[in-house]
């Protein structure tokens, strides 16, 4: 999703209802969540700025700050964090734990997580539905890496044989995201 650089086509600040609408909303979209984790990625007195880009996509920071949140179709439907926002609240998504390092370089480089990556626990796969998102994390390291969302659900997966492509990469770690801001901060 954030493989090239694209330019912002408007930033406003949100208004105090758009504010409590995007707060309701992430909320809802992870219900895992507490009021705490939520007021930590959206502080209810700071300004929260929108930067939409001419791709539908909206991205949510902290005015002067990094990024928290994107909206991959603009409807406020398909809301996910950024990895800025999961070094904050790390346990905000359910994760897949790499099963060595050498596979972070490929998800760090824009690629798809595949099953054969993950390591599976004793008690097996969790249960997910498709779309559902989860964040990825390394062997050691409790800060995510990666955000993205499931493309099948645990049975379809578990009828596969653990085959194929696990998530979708939305973001990760050093992306065209992650640079915009790193350079607006210096």
């Amino acid at each position: 999703m954030f493989k090239k650089a694209v330019d912002v086509k408007a930033l406003q600040r949100l208004s105090g209802a758009d504010k409590k609408k995007l707060r309701r909303t992430a909320k809802e979209r992870f219900p895992q969540a507490s009021d705490a984790d939520v007021d930590a990625l959206l502080p209810p007195k700071a300004d929260i700025m929108v930067s939409k880009y001419p791709n539908r996509l909206h991205v949510y920071s902290i005015e002067g700050g990094f990024p928290m949140l994107f909206d991959i179709d603009g409807r406020g439907s398909e809301i996910y964090p950024t990895v800025y926002a999961l070094w904050v609240v790390p346990e905000l998504l359910p994760s897949f734990l790499l099963k060595g390092g050498e596979v972070s370089r490929y998800v760090l480089g824009g690629a798809d997580l595949m099953f054969p990556g993950i390591f599976i626990q004793q008690e097996g796969l969790p249960n997910f539905a498709e779309g559902e998102p989860y964040s990825v994390r390394v062997p050691g390291n409790p800060a995510p890496i990666a955000v993205g969302a499931t493309t099948m659900t645990s049975a379809q997966a578990m009828k596969a044989g653990l085959r194929g492509k696990a998530l979708r990469i939305l973001h990760h770690y050093r992306d065209c995201l992650w640079q915009v801001f790193v350079m607006q901060k210096h």
